[in-house]
């Protein structure tokens, strides 16, 4: 990633030869790095419950009862 920056030079120099230079620097603007993480959707899922109802055929053996009737008394009984 490339940062930039600006800066004021001033360089001083001798005019005779072996004169030392001197330079100062001032700084006038930078660039900052900023990491920014967020969250991002990148799905949508959907989730139901369905009641799903189903008629089965189902084949057993019933059991034969027999019906035993004590009468006790004056009972009158008749058919059906």
């Amino acid at each position: 990633m490339l940062v930039a920056r600006e800066e004021f030079v001033i360089e001083l120099r001798g005019l005779e030869a072996g004169n030392s230079r001197e330079i100062t620097r001032i700084p006038l603007s930078h660039e900052k790095v900023r990491v920014l993480k967020r969250t991002v959707v990148t799905n949508e899922v959907s989730v139901r419950r369905e009641r799903i109802e189903e008629i089965k055929h189902i084949e057993v053996p019933v059991r034969a009862e027999k019906l035993h009737i004590t009468k006790t008394g004056d009972v009158v009984m008749r058919e059906e």
